[in-house]
């Protein structure tokens, strides 16, 4: 802002025959400048941009009006992927002023976490948690997730969403439904929701896909803009309470 307020300064006043005033654009000047025209600073995201022509946008827009102008809000469902680190991102501790590289010990790893899909309804109803395991067998559900009664658990060799696990979802997902009607299923562009494969599996369970168009997610994804950062932000509240004499005694495993 400073490079292009200053610009535009010396640009007004270059043809001037008088002489130019003296100015240099403060950080004060930049805080009033800000809040006489509405601004503040705000931690960006990072975000590709869109690869979604601007046609096929608005192709889905009304393909969505369409649905949900026909279709009861309990059978239009949104889900969606998070990684959930077993040590939450985003905790703040006290340092001295100063300090650099400011570091925490932990007894585990903290790059260690678990895929979990969400799963909501139209109508605000949450739908049970998938949660995925990595490993080979079913025997890593049981050692790695524990008790998780009441919702759904699989397994694969990453830790990460696959086509077969995907099918697995969309089987439970017919099973959890309380009637033989198609349910509309919202979900992102990632390769796993859509192959050949997972399309057939889900028109034979009378599952509709609707794919939000690639780099949109963030505006057009109910449980990434509205959800997962309120949850994520109570989870880290709750680490903190279980762990009140700081992380290192904090023993976290899947």
């Amino acid at each position: 802002f400073r490079t292009v307020v200053m610009a535009a300064f010396l640009e007004k006043h270059n043809n001037e025959g008088t002489d130019v005033p003296h100015f240099n654009a403060s950080d004060g000047f930049i805080d009033d400048f800000k809040k006489t025209h509405g601004f503040t600073s705000r931690k960006p995201h990072y975000k590709r941009r869109s690869p979604s022509k601007p046609e096929f946008v608005e192709a889905w827009k009304k393909e969505m009006e369409g649905v949900l102008e026909s279709v009861p809000r309990s059978h239009i469902l949104n889900c969606d992927e998070t990684s959930w680190k077993l040590y939450p991102n985003g905790l703040l501790t006290w340092a001295d002023c100063g300090s650099q590289n400011v570091q925490i010990r932990i007894d585990g790893d903290e790059k260690m976490s678990i895929t979990a899909l969400a799963t909501i309804g139209c109508d605000g109803v949450k739908w049970p948690l998938f949660i995925l395991a990595k490993g080979k067998t079913n025997r890593v559900e049981t050692s790695q997730l524990g008790d998780i009664s009441g919702h759904m658990s699989d397994h694969s060799r990453s830790g990460w969403m696959t086509v077969e696990t995907f099918k697995h979802y969309l089987s439970k997902l017919r099973e959890l439904a309380d009637h033989e009607e198609p349910l509309h299923l919202v979900c992102d562009v990632y390769p796993a929701h859509r192959t050949p494969e997972v399309r057939q599996h889900a028109e034979q369970l009378n599952i509709v896909m609707h794919f939000i168009p690639a780099g949109l997610t963030d505006k057009w994804q109910p449980l990434d803009c509205k959800v997962f950062g309120c949850m994520k932000a109570t989870a880290r509240r709750v680490f903190r309470t279980a762990h009140p004499v700081g992380l290192s005694a904090a023993r976290a495993t899947k």
